[in-house]
């Protein structure tokens, strides 16, 4: 348990317990207590907190399964659904998975089931017209799919 954030609720803790004549401390005091502990408080808790997510970053990429979470991945579309290549294996979904595709002015994103999604940076493609042709590709095999899967009229 973190300390430094209650120093500022201590002091005035105790302020108002010196307020009840327990201890003979002025209002100006419990004032400056409280007035100095809680931003002092608040410091040291944001800076324990940045230290501790820093530390949590450096363990998460020196550690042995880093290689598999971070490196070169790779996607591809076609009439079966998306595949990925990743440094840990393998993954595909197929079209009927795909629930939204959705693109915003620096990411092109496949949602699929299971609120999950595939996260495309357009910098990771050569132009912006080949992540704009990606994104179109996408929506017309998911189209082809969606059409494949409704039912003949039985005439």
């Amino acid at each position: 348990m973190r300390l430094v954030p209650w120093f500022g609720a201590a002091a005035l803790a105790f302020g108002a317990f010196a307020a009840a004549d327990h201890y003979a401390l002025r209002l100006d005091t419990v004032l400056l207590l409280g007035c100095l502990g809680l931003p002092a408080g608040y410091w040291g808790s944001k800076k324990l907190t940045d230290a501790s997510i820093t530390a949590w970053i450096g363990d998460q990429l020196r550690s042995p399964t880093s290689s598999t979470q971070f490196g070169r991945y790779r996607i591809t579309l076609d009439l079966e659904g998306i595949f990925e290549e990743a440094p840990n294996g393998r993954h595909s979904h197929r079209w009927a998975a795909v629930e939204d595709l959705c693109e915003t002015e620096s990411h092109l994103f496949l949602v699929v089931a299971g609120s999950s999604a595939y996260v495309l940076p357009k910098r990771a493609f050569a132009s912006a017209q080949a992540a704009e042709e990606f994104l179109a590709g996408a929506k017309a095999f998911r189209a082809d799919e969606a059409a494949s899967r409704v039912a003949p009229n039985n005439v």
